[in-house]
């Protein structure tokens, strides 16, 4: 009998389809068929057993394949790259086609997103700029790890395209165009949420390229949010910190006090900007990244259970109060107190990570669990696959001062990620799984809040890690404005720190990119 959590819904039966994936997917893409997982679907299709997830053989990932052949082939189709280019769809179906705002397919959506977007919102029928910043990050970081100046022309167009329609020009950032192409919602009704977002894309290409400009447009979003939207509290419980809204919109409303209103200022932009940028600037930014991780760790952090409530207004373990949210923020206090030498709270974010870690670490499996599923304690081992990424992410982390945290964990979760959580026929990630197996897809692959940024930020860190642990070099790439005096700039991987070895530089191809300078450097370990 086929459980109802079995997606997508499509025209094969719902178990068969659940058991044949995993197999059909190698087949059709010429990957070779491991014998073991091979024999065991056979058996499944023969008496009917679930399929459950059997450990993955380690091995090294190859990060550079991983990008280029299993990950973007699925945002570099036309579809993808949008009409005109830059403007990406800020819905796509999972086999990668964009999907027709007024021509919607209702029967592939699962049944509860159905319901969902027909009821009180056009939310299918908006057009996300979230969703375009964040895909222009994945383009960034794309280019960022192989080189391939492709990915940075994409980035580019997206950038084009959203300065050119007036997404930054009131100094704050759109939240979505509406069914009408009417930008929305009011300047003050815009959510923290959306307005970091907005600036993820802008922030990237300012990393690799410190254009100007694109630091004067985050500076100025980022200004604006810091005047509007933080207020200068005592840090307690019943403070607003971070506004979420500071009109009432739909369903927020300017009482909620909500994790992610301080956490993504963090996560999408502000740590990224803080750590390149000039002195005097560079130590304001810190401060205030200071400010928020504090905010969070005295408002946000519950002792007993070594996680962080996603709200205030109504603690409990629903909605974002999980491990990846949890150990997302673990991640950026821990970054932040790299940025800003304070040790305590450095402290504080590694030891209530490496507890997560160990928590949330599913030995049988090599993956993650997602959460506490109810108030029993007991684990919830559905995995998503941003949940995934993010839990890998901090333990890659915590590996570049102790390898253990590689050899204990990503050496089986990285394979994991690879065999369970990308679609080898479409390119790009699954939402999930299920426990037992079944690939778990909503009706849209792109959109929402989703793009590419979890699966690229993933290989960029999964890349630096895997490197650092076999004592490979790192090779990234740049690609700074000619304007720009590489010499007196902080040129550094990501979130961390690493000698430089050699910098090459070459031009580029693509008359996009002629302002630009490609910069191939090559750093020794992150230190």
């Amino acid at each position: 009998m086929c459980l109802q959590t079995c997606y997508p819904l499509n025209y094969l039966p719902c178990q068969l389809k659940c058991h044949i994936n995993p197999i059909q997917d190698q087949i059709k893409a010429n990957k070779p068929v491991r014998k073991l997982p091979a024999f065991l679907g056979i058996l499944c299709l023969l008496f009917g057993c679930r399929p459950q997830h059997q450990p993955v053989k380690d091995h090294k990932t190859d990060w550079i394949y991983q990008v280029d052949s299993l990950l973007m082939p699925f945002w570099m189709s036309a579809d993808a790259v949008g009409n005109p280019p830059g403007n990406f769809p800020a819905y796509r179906y999972p086999d990668g086609r964009a999907i027709d705002p007024k021509q919607i397919d209702w029967s592939i959506l699962s049944p509860e997103y159905t319901q969902y977007y027909l009821g009180n919102t056009d939310s299918l029928r908006r057009d996300f700029i979230r969703v375009k910043s964040r895909q222009v990050y994945g383009y960034c970081i794309a280019y960022h790890i192989t080189g391939n100046e492709a990915y940075l022309v994409h980035a580019r167009q997206g950038l084009d395209y959203l300065i050119s329609k007036g997404v930054y020009r009131d100094s704050s950032a759109v939240s979505f165009w509406d069914k009408d192409g009417l930008a929305q919602p009011e300047r003050l009704q815009r959510n923290t949420q959306d307005l970091a977002y907005a600036l993820l894309g802008p922030a990237t290409y300012y990393y690799l390229t410190r254009d100007p400009a694109m630091l004067d447009l985050v500076l100025q979003v980022h200004n604006f949010v810091w005047r509007e939207y933080y207020e200068k509290s005592d840090l307690q419980e019943n403070s607003k910190l971070m506004a979420w809204v500071r009109e009432n919109f739909e369903g927020a409303g300017t009482q909620n006090k909500e994790l992610l209103a301080p956490l993504d200022q963090l996560n999408a932009y502000l740590l990224l900007v803080a750590g390149i940028a000039p002195d005097s600037l560079h130590r304001e930014l810190g401060d205030r990244a200071g400010i928020l991780a504090h905010s969070i760790h005295d408002n946000f952090y519950n002792p007993e259970l070594n996680i962080f409530w996603s709200g205030l207004n109504q603690k409990s373990l629903d909605g974002d109060t999980d491990f990846a949210h949890s150990i997302k923020t673990f991640w950026m206090l821990y970054t932040t107190a790299k940025l800003t030498q304070d040790k305590d709270l450095e402290n504080f974010a590694r030891g209530g990570a490496e507890k997560l870690l160990d928590l949330a670490y599913l030995k049988e499996s090599g993956s993650w669990a997602s959460k506490y599923a109810d108030t029993t304690l007991k684990l919830d081992r559905n995995t998503m696959a941003w949940h995934q990424a993010e839990l890998d992410q901090m333990a890659a982390t915590l590996s570049f001062e102790d390898t253990v945290f590689y050899s204990r964990y990503l050496v089986h979760t990285y394979p994991y990620f690879e065999e369970y959580m990308i679609d080898h026929k479409n390119g790009g990630t699954y939402w999930g799984r299920m426990e037992d197996g079944k690939i778990l897809e909503v009706g849209f692959r792109s959109g929402w809040h989703m793009a590419n940024f979890h699966d690229l930020e993933h290989a960029l860190i999964g890349y630096l890690s895997t490197a650092n642990y076999y004592g490979d070099a790192i090779t990234l790439y740049y690609a700074f404005d000619r304007t720009v005096d590489p010499e007196n700039e902080k040129v550094k991987p990501y979130h961390y720190y690493a000698p430089i070895l050699e910098i090459e530089r070459s031009d580029f191809q693509d008359p996009l990119l002629s302002g630009l300078t490609k910069m191939k450097v090559i750093f020794g370990t992150i230190e």
